[in-house]
């Protein structure tokens, strides 16, 4: 089985492809029969539970944590291990999934001692995407730095420093997404930020060949796919272990509408907030703490007196915030906000089409405010084509002769 499919990631680029599509291919060998089987690394999917009905990103606010609740007390073994949680009703699902397995092993129909198929444990689940893009934002921040200092880029001021900052960032974002909204749909961005994931093992995700073992070629398989069906869970074809409440099942509303979230709109509308907003009221912050940082305490500069060479030193603008959002209007902000949105997102706009959307929704700013004029921006931007995943994307893909995207370990964690 490990000659077949991977089991290491010390394969040639080669050899990683077409083992992986061997895996792809018998992992949905029943798909059809298994409509819960999902492939979330094509097509919309790839963005579940992190963008709403118009493909704005969302999240989970500090207000709805309390619509998460802990898992510990039904994960068996790892009732001792790191606190795990998920979203109320997903729970609730899981709890009575877990009552089925336990029941199954009992009256013989499961193996008792499967590792992972018997008795369900949770090892992963909601990660915090407020946190994960702290950590992101913080690595990007460090990145900068080093780039002033290793270009040896001295400012003055904050103008000085948006001249050399906006060129840098309209080259890095595509690659590398600066904004909340533009982290929250990418690869750094795992479906567990959701809070509707739940991994019920704990094994590498490029290793193919112990989903085999462990989960498609079991003999436990289509009883998991079964069950997790009934209660209203997708499984995850790439990574088997990982189980997504289907929002939009007839089974996962019936657990939602214990707490007034009795339909898929309800609960992206009243558990979820949208990314842009959050952002723009911190943005100018972050920006600032980004000055402080590449600036210098003194600039020295070499003067020709006399003809005689001096050098005196210069110290650097410093600006509270208030002093800031002087000199850097809120339309200012806005607008570059607006720009580095468009050139983080994959869908290509022509220079009219960049001078409409920032005319057009700053005019909706000068008339209803920020909040109005970031969500018209985000729906007019947010189009699911050409993603990373979606199904024009995989198309164009295939036609430049790249194949399938091999998607590993470190961009699922």
């Amino acid at each position: 089985m490990a000659e077949t499919y991977i089991d290491k990631n010390r394969d040639g680029a080669a050899l990683t492809f077409y083992k992986r599509v061997v895996y792809n291919y018998d992992a949905v060998a029943n798909i059809n029969q298994y409509e819960n089987l999902t492939d979330f690394n094509f097509g919309e999917k790839f963005l579940y539970g992190r963008v709403n009905y118009q493909y704005v990103p969302i999240y989970l606010p500090k207000q709805s944590m309390a619509r998460l609740k802990p898992l510990n007390d039904a994960t068996g073994d790892n009732a001792g291990g790191p606190e795990q949680s998920a979203i109320n009703f997903v729970v609730d699902a899981f709890k009575d999934l877990q009552q089925v397995f336990q029941k199954a092993v009992a009256q013989g129909q499961l193996d008792p001692n499967h590792p992972y198929l018997s008795n369900l444990n949770v090892y992963k689940s909601f990660v915090s995407p407020i946190d994960l893009f702290n950590t992101h934002q913080d690595n990007y921040s460090t990145a900068i730095e080093n780039y002033f200092r290793d270009k040896k880029i001295q400012v003055k001021n904050f103008h000085e420093f948006m001249k050399h900052l906006r060129p840098l960032l309209m080259k890095s974002v595509k690659q590398y997404p600066f904004t909340f909204s533009a982290f929250l749909k990418s690869r750094y961005c795992p479906i567990n930020a959701s809070g509707l994931a739940i991994e019920v093992a704990d094994l590498d995700y490029f290793d193919d060949s112990k989903k085999m073992k462990y989960f498609i070629r079991s003999g436990h398989w289509e009883y998991f796919l079964n069950a997790c069906r009934s209660f209203g869970f997708m499984v995850d074809k790439n990574i088997p272990w990982r189980i997504v409440a289907d929002i939009g099942s007839n089974e996962m509303l019936q657990y939602a509408a214990r707490y007034r979230l009795q339909a898929t709109g309800r609960i992206l509308n009243i558990g979820y907030n949208r990314a842009d907003y959050i952002y723009y009221e911190k943005f100018r912050k972050y920006l600032l703490r980004l000055y402080n940082t590449v600036k210098l305490p003194k600039i020295p500069i070499i003067e020709e007196c006399n003809g005689r060479i001096r050098t005196r030193h210069i110290v650097p603008e410093s600006y509270s915030e208030e002093q800031l959002t002087r000199i850097f209007t809120d339309r200012q902000l806005l607008t570059f906000l607006f720009e580095i949105r468009m050139h983080e997102e994959p869908k290509e706009f022509t220079k009219p089409e960049k001078k409409t959307i920032l005319r057009d929704c700053l005019s909706i700013y000068d008339r209803l405010g920020p909040s109005r004029a970031g969500v018209a921006f985000e729906r007019t931007i947010n189009h699911p084509f050409d993603y990373r995943g979606s199904l024009s994307y995989n198309v164009n893909r295939n036609k430049k002769g790249y194949g399938e995207k091999i998607v590993l370990s470190k961009s699922r964690r």
